[in-house]
């Protein structure tokens, strides 16, 4: 009895004859036969799976708010430093400042205002200098993210100025002293 054209057998045994044909016989027709069976079987399942899974990310059980600490180079906390948290496939946000301890805490978002495995951006601004901290959502009514602030001197700007500021010191020492060296 001839399976029916909506069977896998059927495919399998086209598929069979043909690679049969087309490379004789071996264990690389086989092998060709059975990955080309098996990419033709599991494309609908990925399918499938990748449309489940954008609907289950996109659910957000909760409101949620975002709170953490900033931070300088040294691990002392930051006062009145301006932070801004942002939700950045929703662009749902939120800007505020840190109380005398270094903390912050954002305004509750809403369960339509933010998703589970979403991407939030915290940027904390203080003086000259500016850091960001990401993370994921999760499921949770606090999503805690802390920032630290890279090293500054105000004189420099940021520390690739201080860093520059220091190479050309340290060029013209080596300069004076291969100049004093050569008389």
């Amino acid at each position: 009895m001839r399976p029916s054209v909506n069977d896998p057998r059927f495919l399998l045994t086209k598929s069979f004859m043909y690679a049969r044909r087309r490379h004789r016989r071996g264990p690389y027709a086989i092998i060709c036969v059975l990955f080309g069976t098996a990419l033709v079987l599991s494309t609908p399942l990925l399918v499938a799976n990748h449309i489940i899974s954008d609907f289950t990310a996109s659910a957000a059980p909760g409101p949620t708010r975002v709170q953490g600490h900033v931070y300088d180079s040294l691990g002392s906390t930051v006062y009145n430093a301006q932070i801004t948290v942002t939700f950045l496939t929703s662009s749902a946000s939120w800007s505020g400042s840190t109380d005398i301890n270094g903390y912050y805490q954002s305004r509750s978002f809403g369960p339509t205002e933010w998703s589970i495995g979403e991407t939030i951006e915290v940027t904390a601004t203080y003086d000259l200098v500016q850091a960001t901290n990401t993370s994921l959502a999760v499921n949770s009514i606090t999503q805690i993210i802390d920032v630290t602030l890279s090293f500054v001197i105000p004189e420099f700007g940021t520390s690739s100025g201080f860093l520059l500021v220091v190479g050309f010191l340290m060029f013209a020492f080596i300069a004076a002293v291969r100049l004093e060296h050569l008389r």
